[in-house]
């Protein structure tokens, strides 16, 4: 494995192992349709960009992450793709898997995203946590497959 693919590897596991437990986090506050809101409440989206280490400013009654590469306040309602692509997703929070399926263990309807989970379904963050966990493998693989893909077109 190359760097590239074993570095990705790793911080999408670590990624995921964070993500998880926060969502867990009773402390943390659960929102709707927006990263995070003036309340500091954050939808699950919102979680795993703290886990990702970006900052956000206050814009109202919302707060708007800054973009790593813009440097820019540009993110209120999706992660930037480097982040979401860092653990196997779209932006939307739809597992990016190579076999064209999105996440197992949604009752058949694995074309259901994290934020359609998170704002409309009324999924918990234990819920999504759990979620999350059972489909580890898969975004592994997912994160696996498209570093090799990177690291191929490098080479």
């Amino acid at each position: 494995m190359t760097n590239i693919v074993a570095d990705a590897v790793k911080l999408a596991g670590e990624r995921l192992d964070a993500w998880i437990s926060e969502l867990r986090n009773p402390a943390r506050k659960q929102t709707k349709s927006i990263l995070k809101n003036a309340d500091g409440a954050q939808c699950c989206l919102g979680v795993l960009c703290d886990i990702a280490g970006m900052e956000s400013v206050r814009e109202g009654y919302r707060y708007a992450y800054i973009g790593p590469v813009t440097g820019t306040a540009d993110y209120t309602t999706q992660p930037p793709a480097c982040v979401a692509n860092s653990v196997g997703m779209k932006q939307n929070g739809l597992l990016n898997h190579p076999d064209g399926e999105g996440w197992v263990g949604l009752r058949g309807d694995s074309e259901r995203s994290l934020m359609y989970l998170n704002d409309s379904a009324d999924w918990t963050f234990a819920q999504i946590a759990d979620l999350l966990e059972a489909n580890k493998a898969r975004v592994i693989e997912t994160v696996q497959h498209f570093a090799e893909k990177k690291a191929a077109q490098q080479a």
